[in-house]
């Protein structure tokens, strides 16, 4: 949340209702019943106001990400001393119902919170601010706002939404609307951004905006068109499950966090249907595949595979039933998530596998590199001296050479060519044997890579199904069951059908900012991404109007924001923290300290 600085400093009076910051429930309600000194108050809590007589029946238990229990919403009492700085003015009116966050007649975070609180107990997941729409995760699908048949609502306004007359709350669907009405009046491409923390659901706001282009774009189109384009959605909804599986983990604030970020870009004809769409991943978080935090997991594929895996997968693949069994899966402590089948989740993704019209084989040498991934993770490497006996070189034995030789079978390579990959440097002059310690990093660095691989290669399998002309291919066939291969498909470029207009609404779902005792190099990329945004935002909601202000000779000296452009530069700017690590890199003896 940002802050408005108050150009005059308020000044409390007795009995003077007030906002006031609580050490457990953030900003509550109260009275000043004394002034103490020293810039001390002491502040009576108003439990008529913090218990929130308005909470659904639904809502008085609110599902928390944190530790898996219920938040119960309770009446706070008693006498709080605080310092000022801990007060915020309660105006007359700052606790009246608002449609839009700015005509609060007092903004700071308190009556900010206290808003968009109301607004979760009344079932509001909604609320504008300006131009954005703020989103609540409400964590049911219950609610009537979020009932596909309200769509009909937005849909009937067609172009009267776009000169701000809508009759409508705002709504996911609402950006959608104007991002197509846009799109077919301006003839020029839109982007929705969807921003926030990590379990905020934005993949499921991604979900719900692609939905609604596609009832939109045919609403006014035959029967056979609106199932047409229902079927995009459709197949576009059913490889969820292999985008959640093989890009999201658990982390310690979100049981099912993406671990990528992806721009969809929805594709539109000449007649504003919908033709196609593509998917852009971002950032995949490699480094989870190797290590992750305590109470975390790596990605869920791994965890779905070995728990579902068939007898006869099983003993291809050489797995055990147990991801005990495997380092890369035990490390964070948490193998399994409660609540979650993950051998069940495995089917799911097979079956989403073959509705994107995956071969047997290709689904197979998917999970045998997963696998292959698995064995060679489990390879540790001991130390013995090379043979001029000043050396230590690294070699693994026992169980983990039995590791080391089922993930060359499942890869598909041989085993002495593997080991002397990853134990042995060559350049043209000389080889060099490497030290366990090295040897270790380049087995880490190779299944890094190897699971980008698998992933892309999925991504791909997707964009093969939704381009132009496989979609209207798939039309005139009328054939769901047909199978396609995603391994020619995704090597041919991506072509405009001839009835394409080359126009698409595209939607950023990105990675969730998330604050850890130790951040990877992955989260501080998307840290920074999620930064950048952030500086868009104030880009478009505080610079460019204040400008245009200072122009027209008005004094905006007063008005100030939290402008987070500094951390942008500190970061990405010449001799940022990014050009540093870049110099290092290119230094070859850079080290990680």
């Amino acid at each position: 949340f940002f802050r408005s600085h108050m150009a005059t400093k308020h000044v409390y009076q007795l009995g003077e209702a007030c906002f006031f910051r609580h050490h457990e429930e953030s900003w509550s309600i109260g009275k000043v019943i004394e002034k103490l000194g020293d810039g001390l108050i002491k502040v009576r809590a108003d439990e008529a106001t913090t218990a929130s007589p308005t909470c659904s029946p639904q809502k008085d238990v609110v599902p928390s990400r944190l530790s898996g229990g219920p938040i119960k919403t309770c009446p706070i009492s008693g006498d709080f001393t605080l310092s000022e700085e801990d007060l915020a003015p309660l105006v007359d009116g700052a606790l009246a119902p608002v449609s839009d966050l700015l005509n609060m007649p007092w903004l700071h975070d308190a009556a900010l919170l206290h808003h968009i609180r109301s607004h979760y107990f009344k079932d509001t997941m909604y609320t504008a601010l300006g131009p954005i729409v703020v989103a609540l995760n409400p964590f049911t699908w219950s609610i009537p706002q979020y009932k596909d048949e309200r769509m009909a609502d937005y849909i009937k306004e067609g172009t009267f939404g776009l000169h701000g007359c809508s009759k409508q709350p705002v709504h996911t669907w609402s950006i959608a609307h104007l991002a197509y009405w846009q799109l077919r009046t301006t003839r020029m491409n839109q982007t929705i951004l969807v921003t926030g923390e990590s379990g905020a659901g934005k993949t499921e706001a991604v979900k719900m905006a692609i939905r609604y282009l596609a009832a939109v774009s045919s609403a006014q189109a035959s029967e056979a068109i609106r199932e047409k384009t229902t079927a995009i959605t459709q197949k576009l909804d059913a490889t969820s499950p292999i985008l959640e599986a093989f890009g999201n983990a658990k982390t310690l604030l979100n049981d099912n966090s993406s671990r990528f970020g992806k721009f969809v870009a929805v594709h539109f004809d000449t007649q504003g249907l919908i033709c196609g769409c593509e998917i852009t991943a971002y950032l995949l978080e490699k480094s989870r595949v190797v290590q992750h935090a305590s109470g975390e997991r790596s990605f869920h594929s791994l965890y779905q595979m070995v728990a579902g895996a068939t007898p006869a997968e099983r003993k291809e693949w050489g797995l055990t039933a147990s991801p005990k069994d495997y380092r890369a899966l035990a490390a964070g402590g948490e193998p399994t998530i409660e609540g979650v089948d993950d051998a069940e989740d495995y089917r799911a993704v097979r079956r989403a596998m073959d509705v994107m019209g995956m071969s047997s084989a290709d689904q197979n040498g998917v999970y045998r590199i997963c696998a292959g991934i698995l064995h060679l993770l489990n390879v540790q490497f001991s130390t013995k001296v090379g043979d001029s006996g000043a050396n230590e070189v690294a070699r693994p034995e026992g169980q983990d050479l039995a590791s080391l030789q089922r993930a060359a079978s499942l890869l598909e390579v041989d085993a002495e060519v593997l080991l002397n990959s990853l134990t042995v440097k060559r350049t043209q002059l000389f080889t060099k044997p490497l030290n366990p310690s090295q040897s270790a990093n380049n087995r880490d660095a190779l299944c890094k890579a190897l699971y980008s691989g698998v992933f892309n290669y999925l991504i791909n399998c997707i964009n093969a199904l939704f381009t132009p002309d496989a979609v209207q291919a798939a039309s005139r066939e009328s054939s769901p069951t047909k199978e396609v291969s995603p391994r020619r498909a995704s090597l041919a470029p991506l072509r405009a059908s001839p009835k394409a207009s080359g126009l698409w609404v595209g939607l950023l779902d990105i990675f969730g900012f998330e604050r850890f005792d130790q951040n990877s190099f992955e989260q501080l990329c998307i840290n920074l991404t999620n930064e950048r945004l952030q500086s868009h935002y104030a880009e478009c909601i505080f610079r460019r109007d204040l400008d245009e202000y200072k122009a027209e000779g008005l004094d905006v000296d007063q008005i100030s924001y939290q402008d987070n452009q500094p951390v942008v530069d500190l970061l990405s700017g010449k001799g940022g923290v990014f050009d540093l690590l870049n110099s290092e890199c290119r230094n070859p003896s850079g080290t990680d300290t």
